[in-house]
């Protein structure tokens, strides 16, 4: 292993004193072959060249062989030195650039080029008329040639005299063999033309003055026209003909001009088709700008048509209607104006309107006077033209403008609200307590007022109109600060949901006006009952707070306690809520109309056996006459106990659920009536008791008939012949009509049949209360002959059920 080492160390040190021999003038690989030649090969006669821009000059290489093949000459920057394939080159630009010779596609040479500028200026600044000379750099050689690209504002000599005319900017051309050499020129001049106006044009015999503004020498002044426009040497121009001219004005060897043009006096207030317009009997004053002094220049007028326009003081005066054309004189010089006279209008976008809309009519050339012929739907204020639609219609609007008329019809339509509509919220209370459950709504705590039955009372709006906003509740939108503690709905009903308190907010639709009510809401039960003092006695009543509630316990009362035999627990009924209601009369009326709503039956029923009636209302005896309280007669009774369980247990044989037509339940209910009880004046007047002697007389009958029904939840309604001879019933059948059924020993059931009213019209049953439930087509079938014994009316053919 040594000795094969030592071996390669020996071949190594060979390669490499090999390579070092033939290292000189090789290129690498990572060069491409490509090195530059040293001093023992090729060289450039020159590596380093200043020129000046246009100079030339040729590289040589050295020592020259026939051994080169090719030479590829080429510039780092063509735009500043240019070079041939024979190695001539062209400095072209000012800057550095690099020659390259590369030879064989082996070697390279270089030389470096600096491009200098060949003439002292590069940028010249000068005033108009100032000389300034372009020379060349020391050791330029050569020819230069100079050319200005803008004579008008910079002049430049063969000597390279560069002389300045006017004021801008631009460039000279300096050529030198063959290379152009651009300098920028800026022209500044501080004599400047200047005028006493923005503008050229001068109004006939007017003056204008010039200045020359900077440092200047003597001034000349010339007019290129003295027949339109003459100048002194002042530089005041006086303008003679319509026309135009040029001032020029000499001055420090350079000339500036002025341009000038005479025109007509100008007519300030007439169109772009130099037309005036004006409305009958109105003027107007020309307004003419440059008129020269002295009477002679004062406008002359001439009118083509006196018919339809004059002067008159100063104006022009429209006098008819049409157009003439007016030439008028002024600083010597004529010029034709066209005059348009119109008649006075009126303008009205508006001719369709809505009720309470207002307008207002202009008029264009005279001020009018205004009227309606028919004020109830629009009027009108006279002087001003203001419309004001006060209800559906037409209505013509006639307006005098100095004696020239104009009319315009304008038709009203129905609004949002009638004109003078009044709505509000009065009575509005700082606080108010309610309870948990005890709805309210917001008409029973404030006033909510509207004129709204007035207006349509005086016709002043449609029916629709009236339906619409005769509902003050649906005027009004309602709003809860916190509908965790009071909810009010959209009908303004306030519905307390927990303890707290809550802002309730009642805005008007119309007005927007805001109407705030602070309530507070507890959460403790209301009372059930309480005790109310009456004539110095203490009574236990049944607390209510609404009109529902009023109901309910009154059906609690009769249909739970006295139908079963047992006495109420309260002696009457209390209403803790104001019943708006005046006296005992309408308290019950009330009571009657809300009771008969729910059950007829069950109110009928308890006023015939007396557990109701009108001397069971008594009010607080405090004075205010809040009548609130009624009394209810209900006992406990062995006897009533024994009739209800007994009615029940008859209804419960009868099993009245089989039947699907109401009609076969009320006949189930009769057909037990009929045949179970008998005619027994003995037993007379035990009415509903007689279920259980089965014994009695027709108002026993009738009783023991509604009470059945009452208890199967059946409509029946106990009426008589006037004279009290007789008492039957009527009942409500399927049809949805009460139709007559007696029970009474003659056993006939008059159902469904129908019979016109006039066989019996001169007969009339007696209602207990007077709340229109039974039509008059009820009619009467018994009827009493002269010995006053009963007979019937009906024959037996017109018996819907018959018994045998």
């Amino acid at each position: 292993m040594k000795k094969t080492s030592r071996v390669l160390s020996v071949i190594l040190s060979l390669v490499m004193l090999f390579s070092m021999m033939c290292s000189v003038n090789t290129v690498s690989a990572s060069q491409q072959n490509t090195s530059i030649v040293s001093s023992y090969d090729y060289q450039l006669d020159k590596t380093n060249l200043s020129l000046y821009i246009g100079d030339s000059n040729k590289l040589n290489i050295i020592p020259t062989t026939e051994e080169i093949t090719s030479i590829n000459w080429t510039s780092s920057d063509n735009s500043i030195v240019k070079v041939d394939n024979n190695g001539n080159i062209k400095a072209l630009k000012e800057g550095k650039a690099t020659v390259t010779a590369k030879i064989d596609d082996t070697y390279e040479l270089t030389c470096s080029v600096n491009v200098k500028y060949p003439i002292t200026r590069k940028n010249i600044n000068l005033k108009a008329g100032q000389k300034v000379n372009i020379g060349k750099q020391k050791g330029v050689t050569g020819t230069l040639k100079f050319k200005s690209n803008n004579p008008k504002i910079v002049t430049i000599n063969k000597n390279g005299t560069v002389q300045g005319i006017k004021k801008g900017n631009t460039k000279v051309v300096v050529s030198r063999n063959g290379v152009n050499i651009l300098v920028n020129i800026s022209v500044k001049t501080n004599a400047e033309i200047k005028s006493n106006s923005k503008t050229n044009k001068i109004i006939i015999l007017n003056k204008r003055q010039l200045s020359i503004s900077g440092k200047v020498g003597k001034q000349s002044y010339s007019s290129s026209n003295k027949k339109v426009a003459t100048v002194n040497g002042k530089g005041n121009i006086t303008a003679k003909k319509i026309g135009k001219a040029t001032i020029k004005v000499k001055t420090n060897g350079i000339t500036l001009t002025y341009k000038v043009q005479v025109i007509r006096p100008i007519i300030k207030n007439v169109d772009k088709k130099r037309t005036i317009s004006m409305y009958v009997n109105n003027g107007k004053a020309l307004k003419i700008s440059g008129r020269a002094k002295g009477k002679k220049n004062n406008p002359y007028y001439s009118f083509a048509n006196n018919k339809i326009a004059r002067y008159s003081k100063g104006k022009i005066v429209g006098k008819k209607a049409g157009r003439t054309k007016l030439k008028i004189k002024v600083n010597g010089v004529w010029q034709q104006i066209t005059v348009r006279v119109l008649n006075p209008t009126i303008s009205v976008s508006k001719k369709n309107m809505k009720v309470c809309d207002t307008y207002v009519i202009t008029s264009k050339g005279a001020k009018g006077t205004y009227t309606s012929n028919n004020s109830s739907v629009v009027a009108v204020n006279k002087k001003n033209g203001k419309l004001v639609a006060k209800k559906a219609g037409k209505a013509v609007i006639t307006v005098d403008l100095k004696s020239i008329k104009r009319k315009c019809t304008v038709t009203v339509k129905e609004g949002a609200y009638p004109y003078g509509y009044k709505i509000a919220v009065n009575k509005v209370p700082k606080k108010i307590n309610l309870y948990k459950g005890e709805n309210k709504n917001i008409s029973d705590i404030v006033n909510l007022y509207s004129n709204i039955q007035n207006i349509y009372k005086k016709k002043n709006c449609s029916k629709s109109m009236y339906n619409k906003l005769k509902n003050l509740k649906t005027q009004f939108t309602y709003k809860s600060s916190d509908n965790k503690i009071a909810y009010v709905n959209q009908y303004g009903t306030i519905v307390p949901k927990a303890k707290g308190e809550a802002k309730v907010t009642v805005t008007c639709k119309k007005t927007k006006k805001n109407y705030t009510l602070n309530t507070n809401i507890t959460i403790k039960k209301k009372p059930t009952w309480g005790y109310v003092n009456y004539l110095g006695d203490r009574y236990k009543m049944k607390y209510v707070y609404s009109d529902k509630e009023l109901v309910d316990a009154f059906v609690d009362a009769y249909m739970n306690y006295n139908l079963k035999g047992y006495e109420y627990p309260y002696i009457g009924i209390h209403c803790e809520y104001n019943t708006n209601v005046k006296n005992e009369t309408a308290f019950y009326n009330k009571i009657i109309k809300l009771v008969s709503v729910r059950n007829a039956t069950l109110l009928d029923s308890a006023m015939n056996d007396h557990t109701f009636e009108r001397d069971c209302l008594f009010d607080l005896d405090n004075g205010k006459h809040d009548v609130q309280n009624f009394a209810l007669n209900t006992f406990t009774t062995t006897e009533g106990q024994k009739l209800y369980s007994t009615s029940m247990d008859i209804l419960k044989k009868a099993n009245l659920s089989q039947y699907t037509n109401v009609d076969d339940k009320y006949y189930a209910v009769f057909d037990w009536v009929a045949t179970n009880i008998k005619y027994d004046d003995e037993h007379a007047y035990s009415y509903k008791y007689s279920i259980l002697y089965k014994k009695g007389v027709c108002a026993d009958y009738a009783a023991a008939y509604q009470y059945l029904c009452l208890l199967a939840g059946l409509e029946n309604r106990i009426v008589d012949n006037g004279d009290v001879t007789h008492e039957w019933n009527v009942i409500k059948t399927s049809s949805g009509k009460w139709y007559n059924s007696d029970a009474t020993s003659g056993s006939i059931m008059f159902g469904t049949k129908d019979k016109p009213y006039s066989m019996y019209e001169k007969l009339f049953y007696v209602n207990n209360f007077d709340n229109h439930t039974i039509e008059k087509t009820n009619t009467v079938f018994y009827g009493i002959d002269n010995n006053g014994e009963i007979y019937y009316k009906l024959k037996d053919s017109d018996k819907y059920y018959k018994y045998a």
